[in-house]
């Protein structure tokens, strides 16, 4: 993000602030990418916003969905969804929450040239007012998942601009942001929900692993929020640190584009892709680069995720077969690739070079910062990358819908396919998912549209690390959301 996207006065931070009041300090791995909610969904800045905004519904931690700017929805027909708003919400600026709210802010999601939920919500045919405190959405088709694509789209005032001015209904609002490494942010004294306990909160954004864990040991920060594996046995033996790991919805993936012909883009070539799945030993890539705290994963939805497919195999590596792929391609040798990684996965890098090396691949390592690599990503600059999805609402659906199906005339499907991979058969079942409100038909859907991409692997699945956080002693963390910290949810041990 631009530097002077926000310029507060930090005056208006430091004159209200008095040795009474705490102040929970965080450190976080990545810098924001914006401050907008609808023109991004990066995991980091996601968990830092969702103190800020705030959604219609939410998940639980066995992601259930559960109420939050609503009290309740219901449908009246199969194709039209009815949400009551929860009366005597506020916003940030003091303006009371309403339907006028709602409507503007899902069809700034839905139609906002930037906006990275356009395809998810592009089946809306109108958003219309019943009264002050309820909306219905219709569809112009049956849309069962619709629900979980409204737990991503954060609620703003009617006619903001959140890049310029960020205000939501959040239990937090936006004080200063230095443009550069601190965030801070003051409690909402007319939040709706249970008061939260800390007055104020900081995120510094500290890329260094070591510097987050040496900065949390010190007492100067209260919460490392990504502590990366090889730290995690060193904080488990200090009785001043409680760390807090669970299961991660997130999948670490190669993504590659798949377009073109074989000499100019090498990974066209369906068995160029295959052959790097089966050069790759998954195990040992999480013994090394996870020190053991992930698991191999055999395609690109977790087993959180509704549509995982539990009866396939594990990817073993086979170097020989590998070797024979590549054989029939009558390519160079060797293969030249170049990888981009952020600067925080260098070492991963180096290890899957390793293993591509032995069947005629010799990949290069071109590092960036995070923010860097998710632009060159997000404008199809990357051709071949390192990431990982995080799945946020618990459906196959979003990664398929979005980002697998191939780009269509309308915003329906594959606005983010940015591998330009077509499958005209996986395209067919990927919709038909899509309005089947059969739960056991939708979930063999699914499965078939994740068997087709192990095969295709438009994206090449590497393995499911768990989330780790270290907080200093004292604090507890009474989780309620199943897939970020939010500051609310952070109290002091009883």
């Amino acid at each position: 993000m631009k530097k002077n996207i926000l310029a507060f006065s930090l005056l208006a931070f430091f004159s209200c602030s008095s040795p009474q009041q705490q102040t929970l300090r965080i450190a976080i791995s990545e810098g924001l990418i914006s401050f907008d909610p609808h023109t991004q969904d990066e995991l980091v800045t996601m968990e830092v916003l969702g103190n800020v905004y705030e959604t219609l519904v939410s998940f639980d931690v066995d992601m259930q969905f559960v109420p939050m700017l609503c009290t309740g929805y219901s449908n009246v027909t199969d194709r039209a969804w009815r949400f009551y708003i929860r009366p005597g919400v506020k916003f940030h600026n003091g303006k009371s929450l309403s339907a006028a709210d709602v409507i503007y802010s899902l069809g700034r999601a839905r139609n906002h040239r930037a906006s990275v939920f356009k395809s998810m919500l592009a089946g809306i045919d109108s958003i219309q007012k019943v009264d002050s405190l309820t909306v219905e959405i219709s569809t112009a088709k049956p849309r069962p998942n619709l629900i979980n694509t409204l737990a991503m789209i954060s609620i703003i005032p009617a006619q903001s601009d959140p890049a310029k001015q960020p205000v939501g209904t959040g239990p937090y609002s936006v004080a200063v942001f230095n443009g550069r490494d601190i965030l801070y942010l003051d409690k909402f004294k007319s939040y709706w929900g249970e008061e939260p306990f800390f007055n104020k909160a900081e995120f510094h954004i500290i890329p260094e692993d070591s510097l987050r864990v040496e900065k949390l040991l010190s007492g100067k920060m209260d919460i490392d929020a990504n502590v990366m594996e090889n730290y995690r046995t060193r904080l488990s033996g200090d009785d001043k640190i409680n760390l807090v790991t669970k299961p991660g919805a997130t999948i670490t993936i190669l993504g590659l584009n798949t377009s073109g012909k074989f000499n100019d883009n090498p990974l066209s070539d369906i068995r160029l892709r295959q052959a790097i799945s089966l050069a790759l030993n998954r195990r040992e890539m999480v013994a090394k680069a996870c020190h053991g705290h992930a698991v191999p994963a055999n395609q690109i939805a977790t087993q959180a995720i509704f549509g995982y497919d539990p009866d396939l195999p594990e990817i073993e590596q086979n170097i020989e077969k590998a070797r024979l792929l590549i054989r029939h391609l009558k390519a160079p040798d060797p293969i030249e690739l170049t990888i981009m990684v952020s600067t925080a996965a260098w070492f991963e890098g180096q290890i899957l070079a390793e293993f591509l090396a032995p069947i005629g691949v010799k990949l290069t390592v071109d590092t960036l910062s995070w923010t860097e690599l998710y632009n060159s990503i997000e404008s199809g600059q990357a051709k071949f990358y390192l990431m990982g999805f995080a799945y946020s609402f618990g459906d196959a659906s979003e990664l398929l819908n979005d980002m697998v199906h191939s780009k269509s005339g309308t915003q329906d499907f594959g606005i983010r396919n940015l591998a330009g991979y077509i499958n005209p058969k996986l395209d067919q079942i990927i919709e038909q998912a899509d309005r089947e409100f059969d739960p056991a038909r939708r979930k063999q859907l699914l499965q078939e549209a994740i068997r087709i991409t192990t095969n295709d692997l438009p994206f090449i699945p590497l393995y499911i690390r768990d989330s780790s956080y270290g907080l200093r002693q004292g604090l507890a963390w009474q989780q309620k959301t199943a897939s970020v910290m939010l500051v609310k949810e952070i109290h002091p041990q009883k």
